[in-house]
């Protein structure tokens, strides 16, 4: 099943990427994180990809690592059920780096649990303060504020950010972003039945 989301998330993710369909899962190995998804490309995906809007994506090969950590969070446990006290637990597990609550829904808290993760680890001494974590058109916003400029912590949080609307921000499965009532959101098939 991890495996499965992991190719519907990375198919919508790099839909604008040629070499998308090149990703290959290899094995999916246990680690710290839970059941951590180890993938190739016979294609080379460290670039950045322009949609027909003019957009930039982020690079591929950053979108499918943070994906791999997300799915591993997510899947930790066996069946993915997020507790009910999430928010709390990403701030005490992460207090210097999330001040305050997110404003979103549980279906993101391993993305943000994944990525806090990895930015307390391999922040490189810089420190990293969160302004606001909410959700605005569909899609996951984290704004963050660095003591110094570090492009792999911004292409980070950008890739968060761009993942987000791949994620059913309500469950954590994969989904896509749809208009519900007049507000976009960011649902799973599922969860869209439930709330029209």
């Amino acid at each position: 099943m991890i495996d499965d989301e992991f190719y519907a998330i990375a198919g919508r993710a790099l839909s604008e990427n040629r070499f998308a369909k090149t990703i290959q899962v290899e094995r999916i190995s246990p680690t710290g994180l839970g059941p951590m998804i180890e993938w190739t490309s016979s294609r080379a995906l460290d670039v950045k990809t322009q949609d027909n809007d003019g957009f930039y994506h982020p690079r591929a090969s950053t979108v499918l690592n943070i994906l791999a950590r997300t799915l591993a969070l997510r899947w930790s446990t066996g069946m993915p059920l997020c507790p009910v006290d999430w928010a709390m637990r990403l701030h005490r597990g992460y207090p210097d780096l999330v001040s305050g609550l997110p404003a979103v829904g549980p279906g993101w808290s391993w993305l943000l649990a994944g990525a806090a993760d990895y930015l307390t680890q391999f922040s490189g001494g810089v420190k990293i303060t969160t302004h606001e974590i909410k959700e605005k058109y569909g899609t996951l916003r984290w704004h963050i504020s660095t003591s110094e400029f570090s492009s792999d912590i911004e292409e980070h949080i950008d890739c968060v950010d761009f993942l987000s609307g791949f994620i059913c921000e309500k469950c954590g499965a994969p989904g896509e972003i749809i208009e519900i009532r007049g507000w976009m959101r960011s649902r799973c098939l599922k969860c869209t039945g439930a709330a029209i």
